[in-house]
């Protein structure tokens, strides 16, 4: 679980994502929540493999009450979910 906290109307981060396989792969990122996340190099992260890759986020003030629980969905090729990471963002 991540929190990202907004002082401005947007805000944008790096998370690292490791890839255990013996394979080089390509995830698909998706969410819950596009109208608060945004991903900048269009929701495919490539990922050589036993290494880390980074997802280039932008996130967007929550319109409701100031904060939102946002899921990341990080999807194999074939868009089977490998992985959700639950982020606060407030």
């Amino acid at each position: 679980r991540y929190t990202i906290r907004m002082n401005s109307l947007h805000c944008s981060k790096k998370i690292s994502y490791e890839n255990r396989s013996e394979q080089d792969k390509v995830f698909r990122l998706r969410t819950n929540r596009p109208d608060i996340l945004e991903f900048r190099h269009k929701g495919l992260l490539p990922v050589p493999a036993n290494k880390r890759g980074y997802m280039k986020l932008k996130f967007c003030k929550p319109p409701e009450s100031g904060r939102a629980e946002v899921c990341l969905y990080v999807n194999t090729e074939d868009d089977q979910n490998e992985e959700c990471l639950r982020i606060l963002v407030e």
